[in-house]
């Protein structure tokens, strides 16, 4: 009788944690949709998205400069440690 009562709470308690696993993935799929709706209608109109290329490509090009001038600092130091 007692290994019966442990079943269905073992049971119980699976069938709530499927249960909330469920509602918590239906929560972060529409928020996520939800999220994606605002990004298209507020964030990637016509202004907005020229001033975010604009954005990246001067950090592309910064990035560009800082590796190069590492690398060039790099070839130097082997250089002179040779």
């Amino acid at each position: 009788m007692s290994n019966f009562v442990v079943s269905l709470f073992y049971l119980y308690v699976v069938y709530e944690c499927f249960t909330l696993s469920c509602i918590v993935l239906d929560h972060l799929v529409f928020n996520y949709l939800l999220l994606l709706e605002i990004l298209i209608k507020k964030i990637l109109v016509y202004p907005t998205i020229i001033y975010i290329n604009t954005a990246f490509g001067m950090a592309l090009i910064f990035a560009y400069n800082v590796l190069k001038l590492i690398l060039q600092n790099l070839k130097i130091g082997e250089i002179i440690y040779r």
